[in-house]
């Protein structure tokens, strides 16, 4: 099957030994495997208590797989919803994977087998205009 899913800069390298997800907006470790917990801001404690989220040193565990979507009517409308304005620029990549669970928003945490082209919501949403 192929998905399609906004990769931002400043993630880690896409692959399938890369594939992690988390919320939103989060910070990633170098690997991607985990995100910066916001209750404690990575520091891992808490008005001088252990962290309440309970994470691990300041970091939570993300799920795996990459969050993606179905097709590219579909990113565009979710990118715009979570992002907003200013998105033409942002890379995508298209690629066909294995389906691992589902993330936070119901989509679904893909591990990619093969990438099958990189593009840019600009060229997404010219390409379903002309549809």
């Amino acid at each position: 099957m192929t998905y399609y899913r906004l990769h931002r800069d400043g993630l880690p390298t896409f692959g399938s030994d890369r594939a992690w997800s988390g919320p939103w907006g989060e910070s990633y470790s170098a690997d991607g495997s985990a995100y910066e917990c916001r209750t404690c801001d990575g520091t891992g404690e808490w008005l001088g208590e252990p962290c309440p989220d309970r994470c691990d040193d300041g970091w939570l565990p993300a799920d795996r797989g990459y969050s993606c979507c179905h097709g590219g009517r579909e990113l565009v409308r979710y990118v715009v919803e979570h992002i907003g304005a200013h998105i033409d620029d942002e890379r995508v990549v298209i690629f066909e994977g294995r389906q691992v669970g589902t993330g936070l928003d119901g989509e679904p945490l893909v591990i990619p087998t093969r990438v099958v082209r990189w593009t840019t919501v600009r060229d997404l949403r010219r390409d379903h205009d002309h549809q």
